[in-house]
């Protein structure tokens, strides 16, 4: 709030973003990164900005603070600008060097001279260091594609994942993550088709990666999106087979249990949802999974079982959001039984 030259009022700005951050003082830190426009033009104003806003956007990100992360990664130039900046100081300062040359005269030129020559070396010394150090740029790109896909400007996700997936000039571990980051654009765009091919194409890239799992899930609800259910079925058996002990095997084996209740295999679905019900005991997908299971009995018009079921889960099921579906359900399976005064009790006691 000084009269200090702009320069240096810029950098007080930046240290004080840099010491809110650095003492997790994250609010004060946005206030003061964020509230205010920044008329930075010359380095090293630029690369200070730079550094801060990638600093605070990787915080604002682990926070779940996704919107404010776009802001701040905004501000951060990509590392072949911070060094065009650097060189264009340099050749400014040489330039300025030159100039000053024929009127640093007389008492006291030593001093200037020895002035800008440490200067000099200093803005060299810097250049230096930028042009060795690891490129962040792509790195920086993938946070702003995933800050993109959780505020959902997924077009924009895609658009940066596609780029960093397909450049070989960027390391095998960036491209795995933005190619598996790019099947998650495409589907949140509901490009079923495209989807597909990109999760295909990762599956053949990286078939030992960690998220080849997730891959195999994308494609069978690619598959499943667009009725194609036979493949849908297909590929869920080929992950359950390749990764039996994966975190989410429950989940796949009920995706596959709902897929062959689509395709009228109701048996194979109940020995998927059974599955599912063993591996998620305690928790809230075991309850869906006992569900579907007693709704195949249904389907194949084996009410009595069907309505055992119902009975026994609705036991289980107290406090769980399908509740009242259950006893919805157990209404109309009497129904069906013919048995109306049990299904009009049911039916009562749903609504």
């Amino acid at each position: 709030a000084s009269d200090a030259a702009e320069s240096l009022k810029l950098q007080a700005r930046l240290l004080a973003v840099q010491r809110a951050v650095d003492h997790d003082q994250i609010d004060e830190a946005v206030q003061r990164l964020l509230a205010e426009p920044w008329n930075v033009t010359a380095m090293p104003e630029i690369a200070l900005l730079a550094f801060a806003g990638l600093d605070l956007g990787d915080r604002l990100m682990a926070a779940g603070r996704s919107e404010e992360a776009i802001r701040a990664y905004a501000l951060v130039p990509v590392k072949d600008r911070l060094v065009a900046l650097q060189r264009e100081r340099l050749t400014e300062l040489q330039a300025r060097i030159h100039r000053s040359a024929s009127l640093v005269q007389g008492t006291g030129s030593g001093f200037w001279i020895q002035f800008y020559e440490n200067m000099l070396a200093r803005i060299m010394r810097q250049l230096d260091a930028l042009e060795k150090a690891e490129d962040y740029t792509p790195v920086l790109m993938l946070r702003r594609a995933q800050a993109y896909l959780l505020v959902g400007r997924d077009r924009e996700s895609w658009l940066l994942c596609e780029y960093l997936a397909t450049d070989e000039n960027h390391s095998a571990e960036l491209r795995e993550e933005a190619h598996y980051r790019w099947i998650l654009a495409a589907s949140a765009l509901e490009r079923w088709e495209d989807a597909l091919a990109i999760a295909r194409s990762f599956v053949e890239r990286h078939p030992d990666s960690e998220q080849a799992p997730g891959a195999f899930y994308s494609m069978a609800q690619a598959h499943l999106e667009q009725r194609r259910l036979v493949e849908a079925d297909a590929v869920l058996t080929e992950l359950i087979e390749r990764f039996p002990d994966h975190d989410l095997t429950g989940r796949f084996c009920f995706l596959r249990g709902y897929v062959r209740t689509l395709q009228e295999s109701f048996a194979e679905a109940r020995t998927d949802f059974e599955t599912c019900d063993e591996i998620e005991a305690g928790r809230p997908l075991a309850i869906n999974a006992a569900l579907w299971h007693a709704l195949t009995r249904f389907f194949e018009r084996d009410y009595a079982t069907a309505l055992a079921e119902l009975e026994l889960l609705a036991t289980r099921a107290e406090g769980h959001v399908l509740y009242p579906e259950i006893h919805y359900r157990i209404g109309a399976t009497a129904y069906a039984q013919r048995d109306y005064a049990r299904a009009e009790a049911e039916l009562s006691r749903f609504l």
